[in-house]
């Protein structure tokens, strides 16, 4: 199993205890759900296990910029041989060519409105709440207030959101690792341990 271990990843003993947790109820259970809510869905994509936030990335690099959500869409929703997964998908993207102004507002009038605390085609971490609050519905949504275009800014918020998580596991595996000292609370809930600790794990 050590030699299979994924790319990145040099500690066997965290490696065991992740995919020990696969098997967990809680998580069984969670999967399960997941599981039948994308049995109901109508649209789906190409991305399957891919992360949207890893494609993001991928299209940034790409383009040299941030992709807009229509060209996030259009990745999403088109195979290799370069046809749409379904009649929607294409229909989708033929109205969006047609279509003139910002990119954001034509994506916003074709997708409807955002629903369940997330934000099309920007992947886990990003919400409504989150994204509009910077870059507001009726505006042009041409830059953020920091400079930055709201793409940008929002896959990179999804791209923290992931590497959080990530810490925050490594977290729990060094409190398991020492249990006489919790490093949850001397870091925080949502902080990753610091190198120094991530070194004596290992």
């Amino acid at each position: 199993m050590a030699e299979g271990l994924p790319q990145g990843v040099t500690d066997v003993n965290q490696w065991y205890t992740l995919v020990a947790s696969w098997f967990t109820e809680k998580s069984k259970k969670m999967s399960k759900v997941n599981s039948d809510n994308a049995k109901k869905k109508k649209l789906h994509h190409t991305a399957r296990r891919r992360r949207i936030a890893r494609i993001i990335k991928e299209l940034r690099a790409k383009l040299g910029r941030a992709p807009t959500r229509i060209e996030v869409f259009e990745v999403l929703h088109k195979r290799n041989d370069g046809t749409y997964i379904n009649d929607y998908a294409k229909d989708f993207m033929d109205k969006a060519a047609e279509m003139e102004g910002p990119r954001e507002e034509v994506f916003q009038k074709l997708a409807g409105r955002e629903h369940n605390g997330r934000l099309r085609c920007m992947g886990l971490g990003p919400t409504p709440t989150t994204y509009f609050g910077v870059c507001s519905r009726g505006a042009a949504c041409g830059s953020c207030s920091t400079g930055h275009s709201c793409e940008d800014a929002t896959a990179l918020k999804g791209e923290l959101t992931e590497v959080k998580k990530h810490m925050e596991a490594m977290a729990r595996f060094i409190s398991r690792k020492f249990p006489g000292q919790n490093w949850m609370e001397d870091q925080g809930a949502t902080s990753a341990p610091t190198p120094s600790m991530g070194s004596r794990a290992s």
